[in-house]
This record gives C-alpha cells, sequence and structure tokens, in this order.
C-alpha cells in the first residue's frame, strides 16, 4: 500500500513539471497576450556591483541657431591723400618753360611727390622726386622745358606716411617752336634783342676809356692824368647834364654820376629834358618855326634839325665866349697851351 501512494505522488509531481515546462510555448486560445514587451525584472545584486556607465554629453549644432559675429577692436582711420595738379602753359611752344605745380593732402602726412615722363625734358629729367616730410599739406613746382615737339604723359604720384598713393595723368601738346620777327634797325633796342644780337640797336659805345691818350667825359686830370690835363675842366659847364671832357663823377657829380652819353650831341632826345640835359634841350624854341632845308634858312643861333628851325647854342664861334668855339652848334671849350694862352 505505501509502494502505491509514493507511486502515486511521484506521477502527480511529474504531471506538474511536465505542464509547468509546456506553459512557456503553449498559449490557449482564450487568453489575450499583449504585444508590449515586458520588461525582465532586474537583479539588484548585479546593478549594485556593477560600475556606472560614463555619460558622453556631444553638442551638435543647431542649424536654425544665429552665430554671434566676433569683436573686432576698431583702428585709427587713415585716409587716402588728395592731389591737385596745375600745367601752365598746357599748350606751350618748343623752347618754352612750363611750370608743373603739384600739391597734395593727408590726414597724417605726406612723405613725397614725383612725376616721370616717358620723353625727357631738357635738362634730361624724366623722373623727380619731392620730399614732403610728412607735412600735411605739400606744395611743388617744377620748371620744365620740354626737348622735343610731341605729346608729353606725365605721371603724377603722391605718396602718404601709411604708403598709400594716389596719380594724376598729365598731358602736355608741345607746339613748334615760335618764330620771332626781328625788329632790328628801328632803332629801339626791344626786349627780344641785345647787343651781340642787334648792335645798330643796342650797341652802348663805352663812355671813357682811361690811357688811350683822348680826354673824354667822365675823365679829370685827378682820375685819369694820363689823358686829362688842368686845362681840359676849362670852359665846361657843370650841372648841364653833359659829363663833358674834363668832368668826372668828383668834380661834376650832376652831370657824371648817371652819364648820359647822348647828351650834349646838340640834339634834344626823347628821354632828355631841360632838366636832365639843360645843355640840349636849354635853349630849344618852344614854338617850332617853318620847315626849312639848310641852316641858312634859318634865323640867328638858329639851326635846321629834321626839317624844322631849332634854337642852338651857336651856329658860328662868334656866338661862344671865353676860350671856346662853336662845334656842332655847341661852344666847347678850346684849352689853353703851356704858356696859359687859349688855343682857340
Amino acid at each position: 500500500m505505501k509502494k502505491v501512494l509514493l507511486l502515486l505522488i511521484l506521477t502527480i509531481i511529474l504531471v506538474g513539471c511536465t505542464q509547468f515546462q509546456a506553459g512557456d510555448n503553449f498559449v490557449d486560445d482564450n487568453i489575450k497576450v499583449s504585444d508590449k514587451k515586458v520588461d525582465k525584472p532586474i537583479d539588484n545584486k548585479k546593478a549594485s556591483n556593477s560600475p556606472t556607465p560614463e555619460i558622453k554629453t556631444i553638442n551638435e549644432p543647431n542649424p536654425e541657431a544665429k552665430s554671434t559675429p566676433e569683436t573686432i577692436t576698431p583702428q585709427i582711420n587713415d585716409n587716402f591723400p588728395t592731389i591737385t595738379t596745375r600745367v601752365s602753359p598746357s599748350n606751350p611752344n618748343l623752347g618754352e618753360t612750363v611750370e608743373l605745380t603739384v600739391s597734395s593732402e593727408d590726414d597724417i602726412g605726406i612723405k613725397h611727390l614725383s612725376f616721370e615722363s616717358a620723353k625727357a625734358f631738357v635738362e634730361g629729367s624724366t623722373f623727380k622726386v619731392f620730399e614732403c616730410n610728412l607735412q600735411k599739406t605739400c606744395t611743388n613746382t617744377w620748371k620744365l622745358i620740354p626737348a622735343e615737339e610731341a605729346t608729353y604723359e606725365i605721371l603724377i604720384v603722391a605718396v602718404d606716411s601709411a604708403g598709400h598713393s594716389v596719380t594724376s595723368n598729365v598731358k602736355l601738346e608741345v607746339n613748334p617752336a615760335r618764330k620771332i620777327v626781328s625788329k632790328c634797325g628801328n632803332g629801339f633796342c626791344n626786349s627780344e634783342e641785345n647787343e651781340q644780337s642787334c648792335p645798330q640797336d643796342c650797341y652802348i659805345a663805352p663812355l671813357f676809356a682811361c690811357a688811350n691818350n683822348i680826354c673824354e667825359g667822365g675823365e679829370s686830370y685827378e682820375s685819369c692824368p694820363q689823358d686829362c690835363g688842368v686845362s681840359n675842366i676849362i670852359g665846361t659847364t657843370r650841372g648841364d647834364g653833359a659829363c663833358e671832357p674834363g668832368e668826372d663823377i668828383k668834380n661834376s657829380p650832376k652831370d657824371c654820376t648817371i652819364i648820359n652819353p647822348k647828351c650834349g650831341n646838340n640834339i634834344c632826345e626823347a628821354n632828355e629834358t631841360t632838366i636832365t640835359c639843360s645843355a640840349d634841350c636849354e635853349q630849344e624854341s618852344s614854338v617850332e618855326e617853318a620847315s626849312c632845308t639848310s641852316n641858312a634858312a634859318c634865323g640867328y643861333k638858329k639851326a635846321c634839325k629834321g626839317g624844322k628851325c631849332v634854337s642852338v647854342q651857336c651856329t658860328s664861334d662868334s656866338h661862344c665866349t671865353g676860350c671856346k668855339r662853336c662845334s656842332s652848334n655847341r661852344c666847347v671849350s678850346c684849352g689853353y697851351g703851356s704858356a696859359g694862352f687859349c688855343t682857340c
């Protein structure tokens, strides 16, 4: 009986174990199984002993976020320089001087001004520099003479202290050389003539030359004893504007300080008056008489000059007094000999 009971108990135990194992794979049709995943229970012992994993945070860029601009420290402004040019004349003739004026301004300072030309000027230059020594305003004028008949293209540059440069271009149209119409021979020495180019208009005869054995105006026995003696000053008229032989700047300063070489030729020149040259102009008639062709047509102490009768100092020796004679309608000193007698 005990064996039967023991066998029955074992049978029940075996059947129960078989149903328990089949429960994981068998589902009853009447039981609804949830789709949700069932989390397994956490083993607290294992969780407490396992190390905590390191959590890393990755900052990913947000495409919608606006980036903040980088802050830049402002710097002091350094403006470019300004430049102005002036050319006079802009269309010169060959051989004429051209003035090239360049001005520049800068807020800190101008280093230098310069110009460069493809064609050379008379002095041979094609490039020149003017140092401004960092002045805020700098101006310079170059005087240039074109060497050929052509178009001159000139590049002008201004450079400031920071190395900033500005440029300007200038053109010169050089025309043929100007033709000068000569007026030589008209009796007037104009600005385009000189003693070498037109001696007939501009020749100035030497007033006097000491040691040529001729006593001339501006010489006396004191200043040039080689030419003049004491007797030469006798008969001269001091203060009449004519620097006569025997008179010099010492004894006749009114006549010989500013010497008029034509004073004393008995012709009242255009630049002569009764004050500056009374020897020629003091006795000239204020009213011109009738026209004439010779002295014979004129009256006492009058001579025919320029077709008119004019008053003169003398027309013969009888019109002169003292030791003087008439020479070219003027009373001049004859001088005295060694014995003291008049040589007239």
